[in-house]
């Protein structure tokens, strides 16, 4: 009677980290997913900074009437 009362307690238990681990893993998905766009949107910032600096040193066209 106790091993059967054992072997339950092992079995609900082995069913709880059974869910721990998926949470665990969707967790994982998810940083990862979040650290993907974090990244993407600082390279996309880095970009737009590098095209403003561009922009700023281009030579500038002027046109001079005499």
């Amino acid at each position: 009677m106790i091993l059967a009362s054992h072997l339950f307690q092992l079995s609900i238990l082995q069913e709880e980290l059974e869910a721990k681990d998926l949470e665990v893993a969707r967790l994982k998905e998810m940083l990862s997913q979040k650290e993907a766009t974090h990244d993407t949107a600082v390279e996309e910032e880095r970009d737009e900074a590098a095209n403003d600096m561009n922009t700023a040193s281009d030579p500038m066209e002027v046109k001079v009437e005499s």
